[in-house]
């Protein structure tokens, strides 16, 4: 039998066979459909938290010289990146200038914190004490580099159990390109 026999014939067909079928596929297709869109969110929730970490990142490294306020202020852009992501509600982005100390120990010159209020501290450390980088990444004698950290705390719409809240971070790694910017001036 041909398909447009077999479609001609469902149309009129009127024993409720395609009704009742219907109504036993219907849960199963919501579920799919709510499930895909809940994990189309926190794929692209994914994409902006890495976003907005290359991003400032990448915007503090090209500086010669910044200032606390000057880095507060490109902060601030972390909510425009995110978007449509509430992320002065959820997020929070830390960026930090890393050098050696005397010994050739990783150490955290400077860090500044905004974005949003989600409270979270430093994976890298904190101001004075020693940098826990990443895996391979080794800094130069005389160099630094800036680190952006940004996090954001994801609680499902739907599915909790299958997509459990959780915090989505993200690590961006540049060296200055002009200045050490070893200090804020």
């Amino acid at each position: 039998m041909g398909l447009l026999r077999r479609l001609r014939r469902f149309g009129t067909v009127d024993d409720g066979g395609p009704a009742l079928e219907f109504g036993l596929l219907l849960p199963f297709l919501v579920v799919l459909l709510l499930g895909g869109i809940e994990a189309g969110r926190l794929l692209v929730l994914g994409q902006k938290i890495e976003r907005v970490a290359g991003t400032l990142a990448d915007l503090v490294s090209q500086a010669e010289a910044l200032t606390a306020a000057e880095v507060d202020a490109l902060l601030v852009a972390a909510k425009h990146i995110a978007s449509p992501f509430q992320f002065e509600d959820a997020g929070a982005v830390i960026v930090s200038s890393v050098g050696l100390d005397g010994r050739g120990r990783p150490v955290v010159n400077w860090q500044r914190k905004g974005g949003g209020q989600l409270a979270v501290s430093s994976s890298v450390g904190r101001p004075g004490r020693r940098a826990t980088l990443p895996a391979g990444f080794s800094i130069r004698s005389g160099e630094t580099v800036i680190v952006a950290e940004s996090y954001y705390d994801f609680h499902p719409l739907v599915f909790g159990q299958v997509f459990p809240p959780r915090i989505v971070q993200h690590l961006a790694l540049f060296r200055p390109r002009l200045g050490a910017l070893e200090t804020l001036d």
